[in-house]
């Protein structure tokens, strides 16, 4: 990720902090969505109770979306990034 968001701690803008942020935010909300569609499908196959963790990957899944929304507040972003 360092190398392709050009991370370089010495010359780094608020601008680029931004930028590397909103990459960071968009990809961390992946896993928990990944990770509650396969416990779902994994006990809905196996007719098994989760016990509430499908509940908590979407909320981490949520808490990441959230994060993301506030930095793309800060920066204005054009229409090929938002998709």
């Amino acid at each position: 990720m360092n190398m392709l968001s050009r991370y370089n701690k010495n010359k780094m803008s608020e601008e680029k902090w931004i930028k590397r942020l909103i990459n960071l935010e968009s990809l961390s909300g992946v896993a928990g969505m990944v990770g509650g569609m396969v416990r779902h499908l994994k006990c809905v196959c196996n007719l098994e109770v989760d016990n509430g963790w499908i509940n908590e990957e979407l909320k981490e899944s949520e808490n990441e979306r959230m994060h993301l929304f506030m930095l793309m507040e800060l920066k204005e972003i054009k229409k090929i990034n938002r998709f």
